[in-house]
């Protein structure tokens, strides 16, 4: 019973919530089942017949064209350009895959059973628009109306070189004024799959932004963005925080969102995003920095860029292999001694592939030098989060085979020493990707409600019909352990019965003789 208290505390609410809806439940039709409801096919801005970036082309990309071209074997030549993607793509620092397109199509089925999730969980119907819908915003609405109980989901937008989907409240009014609606917002990697795919944030925030224009609230507006690019870059480089501005902009200015009431939600990546946006490290450099991140929700954050890509890809973090790979577009990195080939881009000859990871995400190959300026955890990003009177509600995730344990913690600990509010859940033998071990299938169940749940909390307590209330988290540590005892395994709360930090200890599961590799211990 201990494992289902989480999910059934989020489910409550949910329910709540939904049963104010007028027609929620009680078998009432959803118009969103219609194909012809929606404006289909879902668009992914490429184009087969040209191979590039094509508006409004909805073709999806041969995965020939991203598939990995050759892994080495017998006939390796070190020096060599091994390629990984097969249409011989090689990122560089500002120049990455699918910052204006969609590397996954969406077949029109998947986008009504999308539709249809959230109907079936908050009893409003969703409405898909393609982009162009809102293309001319000095000409009207265009094909966007002010539609009672309806959240409409403009999605694809191309706004200053990457890639948005923008989920209207059930009640949002074109003559709102400024400022009207909080914006919550996810960053990940591609946009169609952080919409449409169950592993994704687009079920759960379109299920937020439709049960906060419930019971008279004005409700709140839902951004997803693809990060400024689908693959090799992690939005930590200078255009990715122009172009999230840019999209905060283009929200605040066209759809009355609050830039000074954002909050933000993820994990891995999409954790990274949350904090070194709310963290505004531009801040007051531009008119265009102008905004204030009140809340983050999220799990296993990337708090130290220069460890991640730099000094912790190993066999205790078997994940951050494969990311020089995609970082680079190179496919023999593993190799020993190896080092960025001539037949790559010269500025980066040389590189090892730390070096090279380093320099094509942050525009810097030191490890301490990111760690110290580009990271969460630099000090000026924490003074950022300080100045802005952020709220945290933070998962941690032990034994994670992407993100070191150590270092959560570590930023934890230098939030709290900052003064900002932090409340911790400590996820012990969880592993990053916590859900497929719960035999979860879905990122709206499980593990993950804790985060959502705290987000839909504070989502609300802005929209309250009372007046808005700046969400507030409990600060402090809380604790949880998978249990393997059952089939699937649960998750379970618990205290240490000594009241000491959990000791937990982060090693391979596997690994070769003569192989090099970090064992990291945590606790008390």
């Amino acid at each position: 019973m201990k494992s289902q208290t989480r999910l059934n505390s989020y489910a409550s609410i949910l329910v709540l919530l939904a049963g104010f809806l007028v027609g929620a439940g009680g078998g009432t039709a959803d118009p969103c089942l219609t194909p012809d409801f929606h404006e289909l096919p879902v668009v992914t801005h490429w184009s087969n017949s040209t191979q590039a970036f094509k508006y409004l082309a909805s073709d999806q990309i041969s995965s020939a064209y991203l598939r990995p071209a050759y892994v080495p074997g017998a006939s390796y030549q070190n020096g060599r350009a091994y390629y990984y993607y097969n249409a011989k793509l090689l990122p560089n620092f500002e120049k990455y895959i699918g910052a204006n397109f969609s590397t996954v199509q969406v077949p029109k089925a998947e986008a009504i059973k999308f539709c249809q999730h959230v109907f079936q969980r908050t009893g409003i119907s969703l409405k898909l628009l393609r982009p162009d819908a809102f293309d001319r915003p000095e000409a009207g609405l265009g094909r966007l109306r002010s539609l009672l109980g309806t959240v409409q989901v403009l999605h694809g937008k191309v706004i200053d070189g990457s890639l948005a989907t923008i989920i209207l409240p059930p009640h949002w009014d074109a003559k709102a004024p400024a400022g009207s609606y909080p914006i919550v917002f996810s960053g990940l990697y591609d946009l169609n799959e952080n919409v449409f795919k169950a592993f994704g944030e687009g079920r759960s925030l379109a299920e937020i932004t439709a049960l906060s224009g419930t019971k008279g609230n004005r409700g709140a507006i839902a951004v997803l963005w693809n990060g400024g690019d689908a693959l090799a870059g992690y939005s930590v480089n200078p255009s990715a925080y122009r172009q999230f501005a840019s999209v905060i902009d283009y929200v605040a200015s066209n759809f009355s969102g609050d830039r000074q009431r954002i909050l933000m939600t993820g994990t891995s990546r999409g954790a990274l995003i949350s904090f070194v946006m709310a963290s505004n490290p531009y801040r007051g450099t531009n008119a265009i920095y102008d905004y204030t991140v009140k809340f983050v929700a999220a799990t296993a954050v990337p708090a130290k860029i220069g460890d991640n890509f730099g000094t912790m890809p190993s066999a205790t973090y078997p994940w951050l292999w494969k990311a020089a790979f995609v970082i680079t577009g190179l496919a023999d990195t593993l190799q020993p001694g190896w080092t960025y080939p001539a037949g790559g881009h010269p500025n980066l000859q040389g590189f090892t592939p730390a070096q090279a990871s380093l320099f094509i995400t942050t525009g810097q190959s030191d490890p301490d030098v990111v760690n110290t300026n580009l990271s969460p955890i630099s000090a000026h990003f924490i003074q950022g989060l300080r100045e802005s009177g952020t709220q945290v509600f933070l998962e941690l995730t032990a034994f994670d085979i992407a993100v070191p344990f150590a270092n959560q913690i570590e930023y934890v600990t230098k939030l709290h020493e900052a003064g900002i509010p932090v409340q911790a859940e400590v996820l012990l033998r969880a592993g990053h990707v916590i859900s497929r071990e719960l035999g979860l299938t879905d990122n709206v169940e499980g593990l993950k409600n804790a985060r959502r749940q705290a987000l839909l909390k504070a989502v609300l307590s802005y929209v309250s019909p009372t007046g808005p209330v700046a969400p507030k988290v409990t600060p402090g540590f809380s604790f949880y352990r998978v249990s393997r005892s059952s089939t699937p395994p649960s998750l379970e709360p618990f205290v240490p019965a000594d009241k000491l930090f959990p000791f937990t200890f982060e090693a391979p599961r596997l690994a070769k003789r003569g192989e090099s590799f970090p064992l990291v211990a945590v606790g008390e």
